[in-house]
């Protein structure tokens, strides 16, 4: 293989990018949070654009859930 830019080794003049634990927690977190604040300040009767309408489950729905359908 000569083409050097399909090669999964980086490259002699390029540091090795590690993925470190602290990132990825972070990145978890700002993830999380985004998806809160979209809970937050989504209007319950959802969004109409055009033919479609777009819901977003509340913060009550996320993290209790409907129980009654798990039995």
């Amino acid at each position: 293989m000569s083409d050097n830019s399909l090669s999964l080794q980086p490259s002699k003049n390029e540091p090795c990018k590690i993925m470190k634990a602290y990132r990825v927690l972070i990145f978890i977190i700002l993830v999380i949070t985004a998806l809160a604040a979209i809970c937050l300040f989504f209007p319950k009767k959802g969004v109409k654009i055009g033919n479609a309408e777009l819901h977003f489950p509340s913060i009550e729905d996320v993290l209790v859930g409907d129980l009654t359908n798990l039995a």
